[in-house]
């Protein structure tokens, strides 16, 4: 009985080896191909590991077989980037493109060919940007934000029209403890691709503020960014007995010593409920007001910045994302 059985089990060994080689013979062959366009992905890796290419450029991204496949972005020599998502290697669908200038276009591609330029939908009375932290670590290769017509609305990818991401927040710290784990990664990526860039602190109202600002200040450098700093009021932490006077003091506190050290003045991020109860017509009023406001009301005309929807998207990214609309800020090239 084992004599019989023995030669069948060789048979399907051999024919399990066979069809392994034959994968691995055309993975090989795929990746020899891309390696002969003048790329050349040696290994996987989860973002945000970077891939040194044949040409002297650096991919970041996902990879599917040691190639892109997914969100990513190409950075080159000469300090310029692509930003878009691939497909089995090849630039496929919106891409944002910047040049070593800064000067930023928007193309169209199709396995792995441009075909075009993009003509977006832009609003030119604000600039559209969204805020990031730890949960958003895959929304790199994102080239733009899908919008509704009427600019209100933001809607998915087959019924909104496209307008480009133009400037990124993103958390550093959070009390005295928390350290947000990407955003160095998230630094980078912004410098990548020349956007113009914040940091923002999330406030614990049971924590000295002096102590708080002093942590935000260790974990980011005053070149890191070309926006204002961002205190961060969620008002789930402000719930604790607190007189008016002691939170308005704790909050100057931060304010103040972030300024002096790093020369620029703060914005206040906060929603509608909780600024109009402690911030309204108070000296915290004199800061930017960056308001948490996904009501449709009309925009008002003295704030810094609107954050219109949790549930924003980009483009080749299927999870929601903060969306944030900007009046007041002249850009610069960021370096």
């Amino acid at each position: 009985m084992n004599r019989k059985i023995l030669p069948a089990i060789l048979k399907i060994l051999a024919m399990a080896i066979a069809i392994i080689a034959a994968a691995i013979t055309a993975q090989w062959i795929f990746n020899w191909r891309y390696f002969q366009r003048g790329h050349a992905f040696q290994v996987d890796g989860p973002i945000p590991r970077d891939i040194r290419l044949k040409d002297g450029s650096t991919y970041c991204g996902s990879l599917w077989q040691g190639v892109p496949d997914g969100n990513g972005v190409l950075s080159f020599p000469d300090g310029g980037a692509r930003a878009g998502r691939w497909k089995q290697g090849c630039e496929t669908g919106l891409f944002r493109e910047v040049n070593k200038y800064g000067e930023t276009v928007f193309t169209m591609w199709v396995n792995g060919s441009r075909i075009g330029y993009a003509s977006l939908s832009c609003d030119t009375s604000a600039y559209y940007g969204i805020d990031v932290s730890r949960y958003q670590d895959a929304c790199w290769g994102a080239t733009c934000i899908a919008m509704s017509e009427n600019g209100k609305r933001f809607a998915n990818q087959e019924t909104g029209l496209w307008r480009p991401v133009e400037f990124v927040y993103m958390k550093a710290t959070e009390g005295v403890t928390i350290y947000d784990p990407l955003y160095r990664h998230h630094l980078k990526m912004a410098r990548r691709l020349k956007l113009p860039r914040g940091a923002y602190h999330v406030m614990q109202v049971n924590v000295p503020a002096r102590d708080q600002a002093l942590h935000f200040l260790s974990c980011i450098s005053p070149s890191d960014c070309n926006m204002p700093p961002v205190l961060d009021l969620e008002a789930q932490y402000f719930k604790q007995t607190l007189t008016l006077p002691d939170i308005r003091s704790s909050l100057l506190t931060w304010l103040q010593i972030v300024e002096n050290e790093l020369g620029q003045r703060p914005l206040i991020y906060t929603g509608r409920q909780f600024y109009q109860n402690y911030l309204e017509g108070t000296e915290l009023d004199d800061y930017g007001i960056w308001l948490a406001d996904y009501s449709g009301r009309p925009d008002r005309e003295d704030i810094f910045m609107r954050q219109v929807t949790s549930k924003g998207v980009l483009s080749g990214w299927n999870a929601s994302v903060d969306v944030d609309k900007l009046y007041k800020w002249s850009f610069t090239i960021p370096k």
